[in-house]
C-alpha cells in the first residue's frame, strides 16, 4: 500500500464547515489514502492572525489546497474519488 497523503485542517470548535469538511475527508483517511492533523485556528495566536475567518483551511506540505464552503467535487478534484471502487 502506498503512503498516504499528509495534510493539515485548520479549523475551530463548533464550525459547520469545518464538521462538514472533516465528514467529506473521513472516507480518505479510513481507506489509508490520507493521513490528516486537525489543528484548532484558536489556540495558535499565528495561525489566528492568518485564518482567523477562513476556515476550515487544507494544507499539505505547506501549500493551501482549499479553504473555506468546501465542495465535495472540490474534494474530489484535489483527493480523487472518495471509493477506489
Amino acid at each position: 500500500m502506498n503512503n498516504p497523503r499528509r495534510i493539515t485542517v485548520i479549523s475551530r470548535q463548533r464550525c459547520e464547515l469545518c464538521a462538514e469538511l472533516l465528514d467529506q475527508l473521513a472516507p480518505y483517511v479510513s481507506a489509508g489514502r490520507l493521513s490528516l492533523e486537525e489543528i484548532d485556528v484558536d489556540t495558535d495566536p499565528a495561525l489566528l492572525a492568518l485564518h482567523a475567518w477562513r476556515v476550515p483551511v487544507v494544507m499539505e506540505n505547506g501549500r493551501e489546497l482549499l479553504w473555506g464552503r468546501i465542495e465535495p467535487a472540490e474534494v474530489q478534484a484535489s483527493f480523487g474519488p472518495s471509493s477506489l471502487a
